[in-house]
């Protein structure tokens, strides 16, 4: 009984410490042994050979993992609790699954391929999660967790994040080596102590190095952002201390920001940024440049001529299914089939001289903007978005767009990457607004539905790893969170504070260099894919041709 409390503490201990390394708790040591504790009873229960080994090491890995992922994203919980519920489960059995595969193979080859087993399957995994897939969910991603300190993560230009996951894994097992080592031939192994100081420490220097040297790149342009803080289930403005003021109308809400925005612009703006759905009306697409929200915007924006605006918007289009067509999942069906629409999170773009363009948000959210077809029933348990429940069957599906769009201020030499919230969390598909000539990265986002809790924390410090992965400076607005600006070395040049209505004015330098990882992306993670497509190949023909033999 001892024994099993014993076991049940460690998994819980090896949980803990892994979700403690995320924002805005920042142990980051404990991201480097998290995995030791789980590593040494996997060992432990093998040498046992007992009847019941592999679904051990199965539920014990399954229960780190579900403690980690509890506990780093709870506050999911405030905006909806199947969405919590389903990512603990579900990303806990994929990463129980894949540690059991590390187990078998380690079995299988030797402890020689156990370092190779578990980095590669571990890194795979991450890259599909990064890659646009149904059940995407790359917020828990290991390098993910060093976003707060810039200085120690300067190769991700590189690398990408995954190359901090690849690091985090390799010292976690060489961690474990060590100390297996030490319990089976009582003496520390000095070659493999030696090397995990290498490993450890040496991406530590090479970063400090390239924090220190690295200068920022291009001209300057100024940039505002604004925060109004609109509560985002009451619709209310709220001030200061978080309490709600008088109830406003949509177009009494975009007076408020076109006004906080006037407190800081000047003929030097090049852009104003406003937060996603920051326009609460939704807008038709044949009739976008009639509607009165964005008609009211472009005569105010007509007295900066050197000033652009972006702000988030609902956008719909009219869609006409050809005869015979299967409607695609996205299309809203009004009334009954009278006529199809597709809806979209937007960012509109808006200047003195040209009409609106729009760019439409393409990685969405699970759950509130896209559900898979097989998960379809749980679209009632969901928060409802459609402005009229009574027009149909409710459909969360939003339309997205093929290609990332630009917004450039030809003026003042700005090229904008409009990012919408979601889109912030992917490495490559940021890296791609910068390779259609982004050379600012501009984040539209509302992080109110978490409450103040590590939720908005977590997003914000992610944005400060797309500033070092593609060396470009971002300027970030939240309708509540976190509104500020980032430089290209991940540093935070300016932040807001939480419930608190803000409006920030920053220069930001515009590089038009392109950094390794935008030229190439995740080649870790597409290396780590055929690397464990092999690893698995071989122990399946193993398994097969034991099975054979006997």
């Amino acid at each position: 009984m001892k024994q099993k409390l014993l076991h049940l503490g460690l998994l819980f201990l090896g949980g803990v410490l892994l979700s403690l390394a995320w924002p805005d708790y920042n142990f980051i040591l404990g991201l480097f042994v998290g995995f030791v504790p789980l590593l040494l009873l996997e060992e432990y229960w093998v040498n046992q050979k007992g009847r019941f080994e592999r679904s051990r090491i199965f539920w014990g890995a399954f229960l780190t993992f579900a403690v980690w992922n509890g506990s780093a994203i709870w506050w999911v919980w405030n905006a909806s609790w199947v969405g919590v519920v389903a990512s603990v489960i579900v990303n806990s059995l994929f990463f129980a699954g894949i540690f059991l595969l590390y187990s078998r193979i380690k079995k299988a080859f030797g402890l020689r391929f156990g370092l190779l087993s578990f980095v590669a399957l571990w890194l795979a995994w991450e890259y599909i999660e990064i890659v646009d897939w149904d059940l995407s969910w790359p917020w828990l991603t290991l390098g993910y967790a060093l976003a707060d300190y810039p200085w120690l993560i300067q190769w991700y230009e590189y690398t990408g994040s995954l190359g901090g996951s690849f690091w985090v894994l390799t010292i976690n097992y060489l961690i474990f080596q060590v100390i297996q080592g030490k319990a089976v031939n009582h003496n520390w192994n000095r070659k493999k102590l030696s090397f995990l100081l290498i490993v450890a420490f040496l991406p530590v220097a090479i970063s400090a190095l390239l924090y220190v040297n690295y200068t920022e790149e291009g001209q300057t342009a100024e940039i505002v952002v604004v925060q109004p803080n609109i509560d985002p289930y009451s619709e209310l403005f709220l001030d200061d201390n978080g309490k709600p003021m008088s109830r406003m109308s949509g177009a009494d809400q975009l007076k408020q920001l076109l006004h906080m925005a006037d407190s800081k612009i000047d003929s030097n703006t090049a852009f104003v940024l406003f937060p996603e759905t920051a326009l609460p009306r939704s807008i038709w697409a044949e009739k976008i440049n009639f509607d009165p929200g964005v008609a009211y915007s472009k005569e105010w924006i007509s007295h900066f001529p050197n000033t652009h605006l972006i702000t988030g918007i609902v956008y719909k289009a009219l869609y006409e299914p050809r005869p015979g067509e299967d409607i695609p999942p996205e299309v809203q069906v009004y009334r009954n089939g009278q006529f199809y629409y597709t809806r979209h999170n937007s960012a509109l773009h808006l200047s003195a001289d040209d009409s609106a363009e729009v760019y439409h948000k393409s990685r969405l959210v699970i759950g509130v903007e896209r559900i898979p077809s097989y998960f379809v029933f749980l679209q009632r348990y969901l928060n409802e978005f459609d402005d009229d429940p009574s027009a149909g069957s409710y459909n969360p599906n939003h339309g997205i767009q093929s290609e990332r769009a630009v917004f450039i201020n030809e003026k003042q030499g700005v090229q904008m990457a409009p990012i919408i919230c979601y889109e912030s969390i992917f490495g490559e598909f940021v890296a791609s607004y910068v390779q259609k000539g982004a050379n600012v990265l501009g984040i539209i986002t509302n992080d109110g539905w978490w409450g103040d809790t590590p939720g908005y924390k977590h997003h914000f410090a992610y944005a400060r790893l797309r500033a070092i992965e593609t060396r470009r400076s971002v300027a970030r607005s939240a309708n509540t969170g976190t509104s500020g600006f980032i430089n290209q070395r991940g540093d935070i040049l300016q932040a807001s504070e939480y419930w608190k209505p803000t409006v920030l004015k920053e220069e930001l330098h515009l590089n038009e260099k392109l950094t390794f990882y935008v030229r190439f992306g995740d080649l870790i993670g597409r290396l780590a894919v055929p690397v464990s497509l092999i690893l698995l190949t071989n122990l399946i023909v193993r398994l097969v041709r034991r099975k054979a033999r006997y």
